[in-house]
């Protein structure tokens, strides 16, 4: 029965959320949910999406915000002591997971942002400049809402980091929040 803070990773998408996800779950034992999407060209290692977290986005992309919310804060039944999730859509209302779960694990995730567009736009096939739209206003609503939080970790993956030194970086955060 899980009652713990969740572990929360944040990003603008195509910078690096998936792979951090499925570490957290397959080296330091964090559940992410699930079912995950096991891959598609555009994201072969799979998403590492909890379904609920999808349809959580989904609302919100909707303006359903209040049972938004409530969703959000049932999410912490019947789980794991330890587990979280992430999607790249919660940048848009980080906000509200910040005042559902205000003692959450935070992890953002970052890269350069043009790099980050111009990835949206290939693996999306959407124009470049409404990619860089959508990843200026996510990295700005992070920046805003969890920027300065405390006990946020930043991990920059523009350098596309190596695996190893990613765990030994998620376990040490973890260990410092006392998961």
């Amino acid at each position: 029965m899980g009652i713990g803070a969740p572990v929360i990773v944040v990003g603008t998408g195509r910078c690096g959320t998936s792979v951090v996800a499925r570490l957290l779950e397959t080296e330091c034992g964090v559940d992410m949910g699930g079912p995950h999407d096991t891959g598609r060209k555009s994201n072969p290692g799979g998403d590492w999406e909890d379904q609920e977290i999808k349809a959580i986005n989904d609302a919100f992309a909707k303006n359903e915000i209040t049972p938004m919310q409530h969703r959000i804060a049932l999410l912490s039944i019947d789980r794991p002591e330890v587990w979280g999730f992430k999607h790249p859509g919660c940048a848009n209302y980080a906000h509200v997971l910040q005042a559902v779960f205000p003692s959450a694990s935070m992890i953002w995730c970052k890269r350069d942002l043009e790099d980050t567009a111009k990835s949206f736009a290939k693996a999306y096939r959407r124009n470049a400049e409404s990619c860089m739209n959508t990843v200026l206003r996510r990295h700005r609503g992070l920046a805003t809402t969890i920027g300065s939080r405390q006990h946020t970790l930043v991990l920059d993956m523009t350098d596309h980091r190596d695996e190893d030194e990613l765990v030994d970086t998620l376990k040490t955060y973890l260990k410092g929040r006392g998961i």
